[in-house]
């Protein structure tokens, strides 16, 4: 859930940054803020954004006349609320990635593109997104490597609850060595995260490593 946010809205933003347009510079300085921000206070943050009597969020949906949930005390809701935290957080890595690489594209082919008859569209899919592939490829594993590495934004926000929707595997191995004191079942979880992590990077490799295009 957070690295398909996370790449849509950075190749959103990237896009957006590569454009000329007034005040570039400062919009991009914006964008790349909440990269600049410790997750402890990314997460202290978003929890006052999040709650439920006093939280803007809940503020903006009264003033639309219904009343808000409780978006980290919610079985449904509390997950997404995290997703939304962390990708919030580590979204300006992926727009800053994919935007070096968009920056690096040749104007040349998009000029014979468009004198070909190719419109806007049709030159990203047939000549951006191709030329973009090694990046994405690169930003999209990486960027799933740090998702299962997640832990202060779970601890701040909802401790892994509610009914552990949010006790993700990283948490639980930290929570099992700090108050279990159990460090022989913490060593094989973390053992374990490291063997899904690295099966999921070789997965990635060999799905998305197909669909790369490594121009000359």
């Amino acid at each position: 859930m957070t690295i398909t946010l996370e790449f849509a809205v950075g190749l959103s933003l990237a896009l957006l940054l590569n454009l000329d347009f007034p005040l570039r510079t400062l919009f991009r300085t914006l964008v790349l803020l909440p990269l600049m921000v410790p997750p402890l206070v990314s997460g202290l943050l978003w929890r006052v954004m999040y709650d439920h009597q006093y939280g803007v969020l809940s503020f903006f949906i009264r003033a639309l006349g219904t009343e808000p949930p409780v978006f980290l005390g919610d079985r449904l809701l509390a997950l997404p609320a995290v997703v939304l935290t962390e990708a919030w957080r580590a979204t300006p890595f992926m727009a800053l990635v994919l935007l070096a690489a968009l920056q690096a594209v040749p104007h040349e082919l998009h000029e014979a593109a468009q004198v070909d008859g190719a419109g806007p569209v049709r030159r990203f899919w047939r000549v951006t997104l191709p030329l973009l592939s090694p990046t994405i490829f690169f930003a999209v594993v990486v960027g799933s490597i740090f998702a299962f590495q997640t832990f202060g934004q779970i601890d701040i926000l909802t401790q892994g609850g509610p009914l552990k929707r949010t006790n993700v595997l990283t948490y639980f191995i930290v929570k099992t060595l700090q108050q279990d004191n159990n460090d022989g079942k913490a060593a094989v979880l973390a053992v374990g995260l490291f063997g899904i992590t690295f099966l999921l990077t070789l997965v990635q490799m060999r799905v998305l490593e197909r669909r790369v295009h490594y121009g000359r």
